[in-house]
């Protein structure tokens, strides 16, 4: 039987407010026609009010009828404390939000967490000292872990992985270096590395686009649309909202995995 392609597309940071009605029908809108589902990278609303929830699933309610619709959370729908009721309006509404958590779509696994931050490799923050050190580092190997253990709950041949927080700092490059550790995590030792060590086959989308320098931007273009034509796929590529898919350090506005 001939395998298709799964056309995934992938936006974060919308930070959706109260007086945003309106803002995202259009891009939703080619969305539901050249896509087979979205993942939403966090910071979907802007502070973390049910109210600016209830906009986001209006503005999302006709692709919900085309599409699943999966996502993670970011840190701005934690703002106002109001978590739960959140989680329950856009569940309600039929988006599936991950925490630790896996699910499947036409043969194509997904697992997501928030992530979190404390920079990458050798300069990542070490759990020394002061205990609100201890647990702010605590945090970020707990997001870790459930990624992990989301990840190998999956069966399937193709995995995505989502996350707010950046996991590898190439995906931060272009922002200002003295912000790094704020934007994700990836610790040289201690917490396990699930993108490379358990998922050969596992793509990741962040929030965090890679930005880099022309030249290296042009590259990731150039290879994500290679990769598009290989497969089969001759839909354009979907705008985004700083969102990067990684494979291989590699930047992907859509990603296309055959199942």
């Amino acid at each position: 039987m001939k395998r298709r392609v799964f056309r995934l597309a992938a936006m974060a940071d919308l930070h959706c407010k109260v007086a945003s009605g309106g803002s995202f029908k259009e891009i939703f809108s080619h969305i539901g026609e050249d896509s087979d589902a979205l993942v939403l990278c966090g910071d979907l609303i802007d502070c973390g009010l049910p109210e600016e929830a209830e906009i986001l699933l209006k503005e999302l309610s006709d692709l919900l009828r085309k599409i699943p619709v999966v996502g993670v959370f970011g840190n701005h729908e934690f703002e106002c404390g109001k978590i739960d009721l959140v989680r329950k309006i856009f569940a309600d509404g039929g988006i599936t939000i991950l925490d630790g958590d896996a699910c499947e779509i036409d043969g194509v696994g997904f697992a997501g967490v928030k992530g979190f931050c404390g920079g990458f490799g050798e300069r990542v923050l070490e759990p020394w000292g002061e205990s609100i050190i201890k647990q702010f580092v605590r945090q970020a190997i707990d997001e870790a872990l459930k990624l992990e253990s989301a990840l190998a709950r999956l069966r399937t041949d193709q995995r995505v992985a989502l996350l707010h927080y950046a996991p590898i700092a190439a995906t931060v490059v272009g922002e200002p270096p003295e912000i790094f550790p704020f934007l994700g995590c990836k610790p040289a030792r201690r917490t396990p590395e699930p993108l490379s060590r358990d998922c050969s086959d596992s793509r990741s989308c962040t929030s965090r686009q890679s930005r880099g320098t022309d030249k290296q931007r042009g590259a990731s273009l150039q290879r994500r649309d290679e990769i598009a034509r290989k497969r089969g796929s001759d839909a354009p590529a979907l705008s985004h909202s700083r969102v990067a898919c990684e494979s291989k350090n590699v930047d992907y506005g859509r990603l296309c995995a055959r199942y």
